[in-house]
């Protein structure tokens, strides 16, 4: 399941998304998916940028799908490996 992320600004990269949760939202959906025993993966996705990665992750999401973070960024291969060394370290 793919959720939007969006605080509140829009992505570059996509058009007519639907609602906007936040990180409450996100806990509000993995608390309801275990009392329920649903064990899909959740995907966050949506003008998510750096700082928001490690609030996303506490969640329990699954996962983060980035684009704009990276191509936007000067360095794109460098924010690339500093996100990879940043999720390693959460784990």
């Amino acid at each position: 399941i793919l959720v939007w992320a969006e605080k509140s600004f829009q992505a570059s990269t996509k058009k007519k998304l639907s609602p906007i949760i936040g990180l409450e939202g996100y806990k509000k959906i993995i608390s309801y998916m275990k009392q329920l025993h649903i064990d899909i993966p959740i995907v966050a996705i949506g003008g998510i940028i750096d700082d928001d990665i490690l609030p996303i992750l506490q969640t329990g999401i699954n996962g983060i799908a980035l684009s704009g973070c990276i191509i936007n960024a000067d360095n794109p291969v460098e924010k690339m490996k500093q996100i990879i060394n940043k999720t390693n370290t959460y784990k």
